[in-house]
């Protein structure tokens, strides 16, 4: 049977791509091995490549084939107890940073504020700034005008933060006022 197989799609000619068979036949069930490259290394089936990503990984095999299926070999494994950063002021800032500039569909957006590249990072934002000293801090951009840099970033106190947020507003109302405060009674 396999034979035969083998000479009608050779007889007529209906191997792909001109015809439906994507082989030329006489395979007794299962499916063909499917060559795979991982890490640099030649595999000649996915199952060969699966264990090899379960051992390289320590992952269940069942892991590491739903890997190579998503095409996401290298997924961060996650977290161990007290090792995320997620919860912490540092990353918390630098989220909402980045969620500012650069979402333009954000709220907090505010065009043409810039960001260094470096801080696109949040270890390298972490690593630059550090946690804030003591609790209840906020990060807070110097000079208003220009965007979020070292020399221009710091924690300061909540406190001290609403202070130069009063004087920023206090600044901008006084630039758009028609008339001089010293004319206000």
């Amino acid at each position: 049977l396999e034979r035969k197989e083998r000479d009608w799609i050779a007889r007529l000619g209906t191997l792909f791509p001109k015809g439906f068979n994507l082989n030329k036949g006489g395979v007794s069930g299962g499916s063909n091995r499917k060559p795979v490259t991982v890490d640099g290394t030649f595999f000649p089936s996915t199952a060969k490549a699966v264990e090899h990503i379960a051992q390289t990984r320590s992952i269940s095999l069942a892991a590491a084939k739903k890997r190579l299926e998503m095409g996401r070999i290298d997924v961060k494994a996650i977290a161990k107890r007290g090792e995320s950063k997620v919860k912490t002021p540092a990353y918390k800032a630098w989220s909402h940073i980045v969620h500012g500039v650069l979402q333009p569909t954000s709220k907090d957006h505010i065009p043409g504020l810039e960001l260094c590249d470096r801080w696109r990072d949040p270890n390298a934002f972490i690593a630059d700034v550090g946690q804030p000293p003591r609790p209840g801090m906020a990060f807070v951009r110097l000079d208003k005008r220009t965007g979020y840099s070292l020399a221009n970033c710091r924690w300061v106190t909540r406190s001290e933060a609403s202070r130069m947020s009063a004087s920023k507003i206090s600044i901008d109302r006084a630039s758009k006022c028609p008339v001089s405060l010293s004319e206000v009674p």
